[in-house]
């Protein structure tokens, strides 16, 4: 059996987030004071683990970008290396 990789984690921790959100919705979740504290503490160290994932996706697409662009363009390597 192969292990999980550190995305396969953060793709199961994103689909919890997913599911606490819905349990969120839920009237029933906010009658029982107790279940409600714990759900939304859920929520909210899940909620850092999405933003964190989201920023680290946005960071990979800019560092694609960067480097097709300066597969395109010697120039910005050039200006990357040495300065302006």
């Amino acid at each position: 059996m192969a292990e999980a990789t550190m995305f396969d984690s953060v793709n199961a921790l994103i689909q919890e987030h997913k599911a606490v959100q819905e349990e969120l919705s839920d009237p029933a979740v906010h009658a029982d004071a107790a279940r409600a504290k714990r759900v939304n503490r859920r929520y909210a160290e899940l909620s850092k683990i999405v933003h964190a994932n989201e920023v680290w996706l946005a960071a990979q697409e800019n560092l694609a970008a960067a480097r097709e662009l300066a597969r395109e363009d010697g120039a910005v390597v050039a200006y990357l290396t040495n300065g302006p």
